[in-house]
C-alpha cells in the first residue's frame, strides 16, 4: 500500500500528516509547457497622391496564439507538426496596389487532436478607392488594420475601410483606417490587444524566454518599412512582411525528443527541463 492510500483518520496520532511531496507520486515526464504561434499578416501597400499626402495601408494582424501546459504526446508516436509562414507585404505600381497577405497557420497534432493558429490578417491597402486591393483588413489570429479610402476630406478622418476580425481566444481585431489627405491605415490586432483606428502600432505579449522580444506585436503605420521579426508572429507595418510563427515547448530533460525531415529547429537543456524550438517547416517530432 502506498503512502497516498493511507488516510490519516485511520493511524493514531499525526506520524504521517506532513508527507513530503517527493514521497509522492512523481510528476508525468510528459507534461510540457507549449507555445504554438501562427505567422503575421503583412500590411498593405502605401501610395502616395500630389497635394494630399501619403496614405498609408493597415499594418498586418499578429498571428495566433496558443500556450498552455499538459500531456500533449506519448512516448515513441510521430505528430506533425507545420510552422506558419510570414504575410506578404502588399505590392504592385499605382493602381494596382494591393492588400498584405495573411499569415500562414501553425498547426500541431497531438494525442487528442489538433492545434491550429490562425495567421494573422493581412493590412489593407492604402488609397483603397484607387487600386486593385479591396482595403478592408482581413480576418485572422489577430485581424489586419484596414487601408484609407482617398477622398476630398480633412487629413486623416474617419471613415476609412474597416479593420478584420481576430480569432477568439488567439487575438484581436485589427483597427479602422482613415480617409481624407494623408489618411493613415488602422493598426493591426495582437493576442493582448485591438489595434486602434487611423495608425499606431500595437504592443503584443512578452516573450519571457527573450527579453524585449513581443510576440504578436504589430508595427507601425508609417512611411517607412517596419518588417516582423523572423519568428515573432509579428504584424508587418505599412508595405511591410509579417513576422513567420513559431512553435516552442518545455519538457523534461529526461525524454529525448527526435526532430523530424522537414522541420527546422533546435533544442537546448537547462537543468532539468529541455527547450525545443522550431522556426520553420513541416515534418513529424517523437519522445522517448
Amino acid at each position: 500500500m502506498g503512502i497516498k492510500s493511507i488516510s490519516n483518520g485511520g493511524l493514531s496520532g499525526g506520524k504521517f500528516t506532513n508527507v513530503a511531496k517527493s514521497q509522492e507520486e512523481p510528476v508525468d515526464p510528459f507534461q510540457m509547457e507549449y507555445l504554438i504561434a501562427a505567422g503575421g499578416g503583412g500590411g498593405g501597400d502605401r501610395r502616395a497622391h500630389p497635394g494630399w499626402g501619403m496614405h498609408n495601408g493597415g499594418a498586418g494582424g499578429g498571428g495566433g496564439l496558443i500556450e498552455g501546459n499538459g500531456v500533449l504526446f506519448q512516448s515513441g508516436v510521430d505528430y506533425a507538426i507545420s510552422i506558419g509562414g510570414a504575410g506578404s507585404q502588399g505590392s504592385g505600381s499605382d493602381g494596382s496596389k494591393t492588400n498584405g497577405g495573411n499569415g500562414g497557420d501553425t498547426t500541431v497534432v497531438y494525442k487528442d487532436g489538433t492545434y491550429t493558429a490562425i495567421g494573422g490578417g493581412g493590412g489593407g491597402v492604402g488609397s483603397a478607392s484607387y487600386e486593385a486591393g479591396s482595403g478592408t483588413g482581413q480576418n485572422g489570429g489577430s485581424g489586419g488594420g484596414g487601408g484609407t479610402h482617398f477622398q476630398n476630406l480633412p487629413y486623416n478622418s474617419d471613415g476609412g475601410r474597416a479593420g478584420g476580425t481576430g480569432t477568439v481566444g488567439q487575438g484581436n481585431d485589427g483597427g479602422d483606417g482613415g480617409r481624407g489627405g494623408g489618411a493613415q491605415g488602422g493598426a493591426g490586432g495582437s493576442y493582448l490587444y485591438a489595434g486602434a483606428n487611423k495608425g499606431g502600432r500595437t504592443s503584443g505579449k512578452p516573450f519571457y524566454l527573450h527579453t524585449g522580444l513581443e510576440i504578436t506585436r504589430t508595427l507601425n503605420i508609417s512611411n517607412s518599412d517596419e518588417h516582423g521579426l523572423g519568428n515573432s508572429a509579428q504584424g508587418g507595418g505599412t508595405s511591410s512582411n509579417g513576422g513567420g510563427g513559431m512553435v516552442y515547448i518545455i519538457f523534461d530533460s529526461s525524454l529525448t525528443c527526435t526532430i523530424g525531415a522537414g522541420l527546422t529547429g533546435s533544442q537546448e537543456t537547462y537543468g532539468d527541463k529541455t527547450h525545443l524550438f522550431l522556426q520553420a517547416g513541416s515534418g513529424n517530432i517523437s519522445f522517448s
